[in-house]
């Protein structure tokens, strides 16, 4: 079993959790950047918690100035926001119009988006990911932005990938 720091700033307890296979993941990727996210745990049916999902996500990007990356396992989802992020999906994989965003509680921890840029009509997946530190008892904070391509014929598996993870209440 994966051993996680929960963030400090959650409300949600560690032993709410279940510990999933963390090699489930989803990664989404182009010649310029990179998103995965894995569900490291999910919320115990019989708590408070059921239905919610501690992920990790890996993120890179490669600009005009370099490479940039980062990596956290403390992005924790909610089952209501995560219900919220498929409805959107699954509108957006039938009308190919509009986005779908997945954010998580704390502000700047995790903004995962599906869109259709217009007038190009690309599906793009793009964010950030961030964390929230302490070095030398002063509180950092990290964030990684990322904008990755998609071929729209991923759409459909994006969906399925998040859907395992459904929980129904």
């Amino acid at each position: 079993a994966r051993r996680s720091t929960p963030d400090p700033l959650d409300d949600m307890s560690q032993r709410d959790f279940d510990d999933v296979d963390g090699d489930d993941t989803l990664s989404l990727r182009d010649e310029q950047g990179r998103i995965a996210l894995t569900v490291l745990r999910r919320g115990d049916q019989a708590t408070p918690s059921a239905g919610d999902l501690q992920m990790r996500a890996s993120v890179s990007s490669d600009g005009v100035f370099g490479h940039f990356a980062g990596v956290t396992e403390s992005i924790f989802v909610s089952n209501s926001d995560l219900r919220g992020f498929l409805v959107a999906l699954a509108t957006l994989a039938e009308e190919r119009d509009g986005g779908a965003g997945l954010t998580r509680q704390s502000p700047g921890d995790l903004l995962f988006r599906i869109s259709v840029w217009h007038p190009s009509r690309r599906l793009v997946a793009d964010g950030s990911v961030g964390a929230l530190f302490l070095v030398h008892d002063k509180w950092c904070r990290a964030q990684v932005e990322f904008c990755v391509e998609l071929d729209p014929s991923t759409l459909g598996q994006i969906l399925q990938w998040f859907n395992r993870y459904r929980h129904v209440v």
